[in-house]
């Protein structure tokens, strides 16, 4: 025992603090309970354990979020420890993941680090960084993912009643990694990274997850880091959700193209739908696509070709084209079905406040020709 962890635990009354949050991923389907625990691990526990130096580090913050979202299944209650010391034995216990553990890494045993100088533990594990295609090298983050991914992305699935294909995980593997992990790692290394995250530059991500992690006084205290990774966490879950409900939805659509129907309908919007037309409808089929916007239902009109300008192949009748709720008095005479909230001016896509009335006015446009 070092001479540091004999001081720390002579006066743990004084340092251990800590504090609970709890995640919900599904609607209400599944709660995580997250705790940070400012003390050593337990011997023989399955537990999350971090180098106390690295807490505030947005890499570090990460890490300890894909921890978290690595291990759900195996349980909703998650221990986080700080700990400046630990036994040399743990290293070696695959049932405790160690994060942000200076240079000492080993993925296979669940060990994870952020440096890359020679490591003063063991040196056969000494982690060697491999780097991407683009040139840049794994760090913490990077690392992390890629050990994980498989089972995160199964994890949330489970939560959202989803089974992703091995196609799915391996999209999802490959987005993340490029528009988050790269990014992180690259701005653990001091580079500036110049991608966005979901609209954002990552090195704000960054800033955003160190400032919140330290913005609580003492660095001791556990309710800023806490934060930091509950927000880590849900900016996780809601990436990974929506990119495999989009997935999900783009398969019921081109199997809706396949099967010949006139009018597909997803419940949420499918990027690239007019490339799957395009693709998929090679007999012209297709009149509408349907689908969810929050919580308005959008009928789009199908153009005959790709490219931009080229006309739909059933239009929206001329004489609705203009109208919302408030003009409804001045297309009386109209007969715009019910349910309709809004046309495009130029006809190309209808607002109606149902998917019945959606369907309703898809059908009313067929049946003009």
């Amino acid at each position: 025992m070092r001479l540091g962890e004999t001081l720390r635990r002579s006066n743990s009354k004084q340092l251990v603090m800590t504090d609970k949050t709890t995640i919900t991923i599904g609607q209400d389907k599944l709660s995580l309970e997250i705790e940070i625990i400012n003390d050593s691990p337990v011997k023989g526990e399955p537990s999350i354990v971090c180098l106390a130096e690295t807490i505030s580090r947005p890499s570090v913050i990460v890490g300890l979020a894909l921890s978290v979202l690595s291990t759900m299944d195996e349980g909703n209650t998650f221990n986080i420890y700080r700990s400046r010391f630990i036994e040399k034995e743990l290293y070696d216990d695959p049932r405790i993941l160690l994060v942000g553990l200076g240079s000492y890494q080993d993925s296979s045993k669940n060990n994870f680090s952020m440096y890359r100088e020679k490591s003063v533990i063991k040196a056969e594990y000494t982690p060697v960084h491999d780097k991407r295609k683009n040139g840049s090298s794994f760090g913490l983050c990077g690392t992390m993912w890629k050990a994980h991914c498989a089972k995160i992305v199964e994890n949330i699935g489970a939560a959202l009643d989803l089974k992703p294909a091995s196609y799915m995980i391996a999209k999802l593997y490959k987005f993340i990694d490029y528009q988050i992990m790269n990014c992180l790692d690259e701005d653990e290394y001091g580079k500036q990274a110049a991608h966005d995250v979901q609209g954002m530059s990552v090195p704000t991500l960054s800033y955003v997850l160190h400032r919140i992690s330290s913005d609580h006084g003492h660095p001791w205290q556990a309710k800023g880091m806490l934060e930091a990774i509950t927000t880590a966490v849900n900016l996780l879950v809601s990436i990974v959700s929506i990119e495999l409900r989009r997935m999900y939805d783009r398969e019921d659509l081109v199997a809706q193209i396949q099967d010949g129907y006139d009018l597909v309908c997803t419940d949420t919007f499918v990027p690239g739908w007019r490339q799957a037309l395009e693709l998929h409808d090679v007999d012209g089929v297709v009149q509408f696509y349907l689908f969810q916007d929050d919580s308005v239902w959008k009928c789009h009109t199908v153009r005959s070709k790709i490219e931009r300008g080229s006309r739909p192949r059933i239009p929206i009748p001329e004489e609705w084209w203009g109208y919302t709720l408030a003009k409804a008095s001045e297309f009386k005479n109209a007969k715009i079905p019910k349910g309709t909230l809004f046309v495009h001016k130029q006809g190309i896509v209808a607002l109606s406040e149902s998917r019945q009335a959606a369907l309703d006015f898809a059908e009313r446009c067929m049946e003009q020709i």
